[in-house]
């Protein structure tokens, strides 16, 4: 398992906590996701890998970084659908 350092700057912050404060996603929500062994992770042709998991509240998020063991959250969102728990295999389209 790759132990993951959550990389965050004035940019990152802004975005999740002023720019879309609507979302009510905290810092600690993006930490437990990307944290979580239990949380998928599809890495995209773009760079950015798409972590799908459980914030604090054990409400599905979908955070959007870029990075492995230093990892760069750029945006998140509440996932309207529930982590897939295994239901495909990583990279298996639905």
């Amino acid at each position: 398992m790759v132990e993951r350092h959550v990389v965050w700057d004035e940019d990152n912050l802004r975005h999740l906590l002023v720019e879309h404060a609507e979302r009510g996603i905290s810092v600690a929500d993006v930490e437990a996701v990307i944290r979580d062994p239990e949380t998928d992770i599809d890495p995209q042709p773009s760079g950015y890998d798409f972590y799908t998991g459980r914030g604090v509240d054990r409400r599905p998020i979908l955070v959007i970084a870029l990075g492995d063991r230093e990892v760069r959250p750029r945006t998140a969102i509440r996932n309207q659908r529930e982590p897939l728990e295994g239901a495909c295999e990583r990279g298996q389209a639905l």
